[in-house]
């Protein structure tokens, strides 16, 4: 059904039914988004060092992402203004404006935690630096700040899962946009921040190996999880939708034979037979001994398979005289007289 490398389906028009899908999961996964960047701002305040730029930066995008926030679950606030809620109902049924979303929010929150790294650069930062390298005490009157780099990486890393919990999100969108970020990320921290990952190195080596490349593999695993998880989330959510749309077609032909069935069944039994036969208070006691002034008339035709293997015509003669008697006995029942007289055709050998 899908295809191995994109995860679409290979039906078009199964692909459009799919992506045409409402999705009522995405607003608890922009709140869980959320619910991740209070805990980035959190970290970036309270372990990394105070700076102005990056606070500024932190409380632009925590309003910018809780604007969004309640304009996503406005649908669910009756008290809200109309207009807000009916935004909130399109993107819940736009797969591209839920991509858009969810895009611009997951790359403003790495862009603003990225700010942290700046404040590794202020004076105090600078001095606290110089006074570890040369291994001075510091007196009572100078608070040495954490400097702790990683703690940046780690709120990256918050990014990815709050990426990862945007659960459908097309696989390629989340794939490309995971490996944009470790990229970049990896840049700060090897090419424009190297001087603040390699301050306290020595101290900061595990297996003789530098901060910097500890932190690059973090990020390489985290993205291969990421991406990882994405693959397993669409495909589950393409096959579900796929044994959704077979449960439903196989539902509708059993109600499809059923009444076939039905209407079979009344055209060979009388309509209170069959309607008392069809229902669920039917008893095990033989309906005609609920009857006790009834009568049945059998009439059929001697040696009529043989009249009609002898005929000249391919049996269009028998066909025809076969009509003209169930024409004449329909004729009969047309009657008032007999009206209460129930016609039953069958076919014998």
């Amino acid at each position: 059904y899908l295809n191995g490398w994109t995860l679409k389906f290979k039906e078009p028009l199964q692909e459009v039914c799919f992506c045409q899908l409402r999705e009522d999961m995405f607003r608890s996964n922009v709140l869980c988004m959320f619910i991740v960047w209070i805990f980035i701002v959190l970290c970036q305040l309270v372990i990394i060092p105070s700076c102005y730029f990056s606070t500024i930066s932190l409380i632009i995008a925590t309003i910018i992402i809780s604007a969004g926030c309640v304009l996503v679950m406005a649908e669910e606030y009756p008290g809200l203004p109309k207009i807000l809620r009916e935004i909130s109902e399109e993107l819940i049924l736009d797969r591209n404006r839920r991509t858009i979303i969810v895009c611009f929010a997951v790359i403003l929150m790495s862009v603003a935690s990225s700010m942290g790294l700046t404040s590794f650069y202020t004076d105090v930062s600078r001095d606290s630096l110089a006074y570890s390298k040369q291994n001075l005490t510091v007196g009572c009157d100078f608070t040495l700040p954490c400097l702790q780099p990683k703690y940046v990486v780690f709120t990256w890393v918050l990014c990815l899962i709050a990426l990862a919990t945007a659960l459908k999100l097309y696989y390629l969108v989340k794939t490309i946009l995971a490996v944009g970020l470790v990229t970049v990320f990896c840049i700060l921290i090897l090419v424009v921040y190297p001087d603040v990952f390699n301050m306290n190195n020595d101290n900061q080596e595990l297996l003789g190996i530098s901060l910097p490349v500890q932190m690059v593999i973090l990020l390489s695993a985290f993205l291969t999880m990421v991406i990882h998880h994405a693959r397993l989330v669409e495909v589950t959510a393409r096959l579900d939708f796929i044994w959704k749309e077979e449960a439903e077609r196989e539902l509708s032909n059993m109600k499809s034979n059923r009444h076939l069935n039905d209407l079979l069944i009344k055209n060979i039994l009388p309509e209170h037979v069959a309607a008392y036969y069809l229902s669920h208070e039917m008893s095990d006691d033989i309906y005609s001994k609920s009857h006790d002034l009834c009568g049945v008339m059998f009439a059929s035709i001697p040696n009529f398979q043989d009249f009609y293997s002898e005929d000249m015509e391919n049996g269009k003669a028998c066909i025809r005289v076969l009509n003209e008697i169930i024409c004449d006995f329909d004729e009969l029942l047309d009657e008032p007289r007999f009206v209460t007289v129930e016609k039953i055709k069958t076919v014998g050998q």
